[in-house]
């Protein structure tokens, strides 16, 4: 992860929240519970009010 970073505008981060939040109740449906984990840490990391991104902040 060489390349500089750019950070999602609020449209994207909100497209890819509402994407992701679909495929969670998705897969939840179809009994894939374990992807389903993986999307909610998703979910969690895009959330820019969530404790654990401030830490990383902070952490640099």
């Amino acid at each position: 992860m060489s390349e500089p970073q750019r950070p999602l505008t609020p449209s994207e981060r909100l497209a890819a929240t509402q994407s992701l939040a679909v495929l969670n109740a998705r897969l939840k449906e179809a009994g894939e519970l374990l992807a389903a984990v993986h999307i909610e840490h998703a979910l969690q990391c895009l959330d820019p009010d969530d404790p654990i991104n401030n830490q990383t902040a902070v952490r640099g």
